[in-house]
C-alpha cells in the first residue's frame, strides 16, 4: 500500500505486511517517522519510515482495525 501526504500528494513510503487491505493509516504527531497503520487482516502495525519502512511492532486483534490514533503525552 502506498502512504501519500495528502499537501504534496507525493508517495512518502509503501507498506507491505498486511495481509489484507489497512483502512487507517496515521502518522505520530510528535515523529513523523513513526506510523501506525490498522488493517481488515485484524492486526495494528507500528511503521519507522525514516529506516526504510522497517515494522518495529505487530499486534494482533480479535476484529478488523478500522481507526488508529496516538495518544497525546501530557508535558508540565
Amino acid at each position: 500500500m502506498q502512504v501519500f501526504r495528502c499537501g504534496t500528494w507525493t508517495v512518502e513510503c509503501v507498506l507491505t505486511g498486511h495481509e489484507r487491505t489497512p483502512w487507517t493509516v496515521k502518522f505520530n504527531p510528535k515523529n513523523q517517522r513513526i506510523l501506525a497503520s490498522g488493517s481488515l487482516d485484524q492486526s495494528v502495525r507500528i511503521w519507522d519510515v525514516a529506516a526504510g519502512v522497517e515494522e518495529l511492532y505487530l499486534k494482533g486483534h480479535s476484529d478488523s482495525v478500522r481507526c488508529c490514533c496516538f495518544s497525546p503525552v501530557l508535558e508540565d
